[in-house]
């Protein structure tokens, strides 16, 4: 069985990016779980324990911001990093104001 710490789980809705990580990864020994889906990735973080949580900040149509919360309530000894390739004040803002 793999160790926690190497175990990941990546949210993004693009999934040629998800498919390109995973692989990225898996050359180092790191394995990832994708999901597309906020609510996909909180029932597999229910199920399985993870080390770090890589997730995209725009989720079609929602942001990271709730799930990134409910993330560390369910397993609150996972670290969360936040991805984006948006550069806006209102990203710092919505991550600031969540305590992320």
């Amino acid at each position: 069985m793999m160790p926690v710490a190497r175990k990941l789980l990546f949210l993004d809705d693009e999934p040629h990016f998800s498919l390109a990580v995973k692989d990225l990864m898996a050359e180092e020994g790191i394995a990832v779980s994708v999901e597309s889906e906020p609510t996909a990735a909180l029932e597999h973080l229910a199920r399985e324990a993870h080390g770090v949580i890589f997730s995209d900040y725009n989720l079609g149509g929602e942001t990271s911001v709730g799930f990134l919360q409910r993330a560390r309530h369910a397993s609150p000894r996972t670290s969360r990093y936040l991805i984006t390739a948006s550069r806006t004040s209102e990203v710092e803002s919505d991550f600031m104001t969540a305590g992320e």
